[in-house]
């Protein structure tokens, strides 16, 4: 094998590696503020008590809406990951956390609270999960697989 056939072949590996260590730091940030979206919600609720005059059980519900919504999409988009690769989900994922939230700033009914965080939020975070991107950097790593999904993962706690 020639000398450059072996430097061009480290420089694949070499960009490969960038290639997946950005999709680690992407989706690290990416759960993190999924996460944080989420938890926002305990943040929201006295301001939406004193403003809109909800309930904590209204407000708590739609959390509870969108948990039982994300436990339901995850499957789906694990199935659509396989089909379609992680990048498109992905995309359409924050597509639809985007639009939900959006919505849910803009809701001054309990229903609009109901719909745009339980339901549409709700499947954005089933889709901008951790599993996602563990299909995204698989490819990437043969060698730190583990950490690699350790560090996106660690996302959530943030």
């Amino acid at each position: 094998m020639s000398q450059d056939h072996i430097s061009e072949s480290g420089s694949a590996a070499h960009r490969a590696s960038l290639v997946g260590w950005s999709i680690v730091a992407y989706g690290f940030l990416a759960v993190a503020l999924s996460s944080t979206a989420r938890a926002l919600l305990s943040l929201a609720m006295p301001l939406w008590e004193s403003e809109l005059g909800w309930s904590r059980s209204l407000v708590s519900a739609a959390g509870a809406l969108a948990l039982l919504v994300m436990a339901l999409t995850a499957p789906v988009a694990g199935n659509f990951i396989d089909r379609f690769g992680p990048r498109k989900l992905l995309a359409a994922g924050f597509a639809t956390l985007g639009l939900g939230l959006l919505l849910t700033a803009l809701s001054v009914a309990p229903w609009q609270l109901l719909m745009s965080f339980g339901l549409v939020s709700g499947v954005g975070f089933g889709v901008v999960a951790v599993s996602a991107f563990f299909a995204a950097i698989a490819p990437y790593f043969v060698a730190h697989r583990g950490f690699a999904m350790a560090v996106v993962d660690s996302g959530s706690t943030v």
